[in-house]
């Protein structure tokens, strides 16, 4: 009998996040493990990497994790770690904690996956994260300069994730663009789809590109 392969799918709360979790349990018979809020402590770097660290390496990863701005009240109760920033004195650090320790979180928990992986043969692993095409698409310099601070962190994420891809890591990443209810299990079916192939390593793709275009992926700089 084959082995059943194993898939961490992170995020679990968002309508996409979901959607990607039933494309993943009807589509492959795999095992699953998923990551969120009541279970992961994003804010807890230390923490999330000891907990990896104990289990079982994955052959596949999906990363839809939020790492926007932190919304201008008290964190909530996932959040509590930082909760010693006072958004009055301190907003820029208010602003840019979050999704900074996230993405750091992230970086350091795909590392740990790698060393663990060394550790027990070096088999491949696949991972694909949801990101923003808005990094490497025509825009005016009046549109880029709105929209600076969102830019810089879909950079760093995708930077950041992405020098994670070495040895027997191959990482590639999506965009929703447009996301709706209209093509959300399209989404999420051609994620879960491009996880189990051989995925373009350091690529980026626009979901809402035609899927005829012969050259949909984006080769990340």
């Amino acid at each position: 009998m084959k082995n059943k392969k194993l898939i961490w799918i992170f995020g679990q709360t968002s309508d996409f996040s979901k959607e990607i979790i039933r494309q993943q349990q009807i589509r492959y018979n795999d095992d699953v493990e998923i990551f969120g809020r009541d279970n992961f402590v994003f804010v807890d770097t230390q923490g999330c990497v000891e907990k990896v660290s104990r289990m079982k390496v994955p052959d596949y990863i999906i990363i839809n994790q939020k790492c926007d701005f932190l919304p201008k009240d008290e964190p909530p109760h996932w959040n509590q770690g930082l909760k010693h920033i006072n958004q009055h004195q301190d907003p820029y650090s208010w602003k840019w904690s979050y999704p900074v320790t996230v993405i750091n979180t992230i970086s350091h928990v795909l590392n740990e996956v790698q060393s663990s992986n060394r550790r027990s043969g070096k088999k491949d692993i696949n991972v694909i994260f949801i990101t923003s095409s808005i990094t490497v698409t025509d825009k005016t310099a009046a549109y880029k300069f709105k929209y600076k601070d969102y830019i810089s962190i879909r950079q760093m994420q995708q930077q950041q994730w992405m020098a994670c891809s070495k040895e027997n890591m191959k990482i590639a990443c999506m965009s929703p663009s447009y996301l709706d209810e209209t093509n959300i299990e399209e989404y999420a079916g051609r994620v879960v789809n491009s996880v189990h192939t051989t995925i373009m390593d350091n690529h980026i793709l626009d979901l809402s590109r035609n899927t005829d275009d012969p050259m949909p992926w984006i080769k990340l700089s």
